[in-house]
């Protein structure tokens, strides 16, 4: 069950970054969203790093690594925007970015790990048991 779980979030982030990756180089900016394009940015980023931290998605790196995977993927995405006839570069949305991993850390990760189907895989030594099974 656990490891059922952990793959299950993986393939969710896999997802995640996929439609992310999609709206962010075809779509018009402000098409869809939250009312606020920079709020769309932090919830977004929010999300993959909760996606990150509970599928622990660098097995062999400690948890906090999905961060920074996260964060080098926002720039990337940033930078192939200027590839497009409709987005720019935008230091803005990678601030915005900055701030959904940060929310996500602070805020959002200490009432995760209280979700009953959470609890168990927030902690070290559950992911070192896992690890061991993969």
């Amino acid at each position: 069950t656990q490891l059922y779980l952990i793959w299950s979030f993986r393939i969710k982030f896999i997802l995640e970054i996929g439609m992310l990756s999609w709206r962010g180089l075809t779509e018009e900016p402000h098409s869809i969203g939250l009312g606020w394009y920079k709020l769309n940015h932090i919830a977004a980023f929010a999300v993959l790093a909760g996606l990150a931290w509970i599928s622990d998605l660098v097995p062999n790196k400690p948890k906090y690594f999905g961060f920074l995977i996260i964060f080098v993927y926002g720039i990337a995405l940033e930078c192939l925007q200027t590839a497009t006839t409709n987005r720019v570069f935008e230091w803005s949305d990678i601030a915005a970015d900055t701030l959904g991993i940060t929310i996500y850390a602070i805020v959002l990760h200490p009432i995760a790990v209280r979700l009953p189907i959470l609890k168990f895989l927030s902690t070290d030594n559950n992911s070192s048991a896992l690890r061991s099974i993969e």
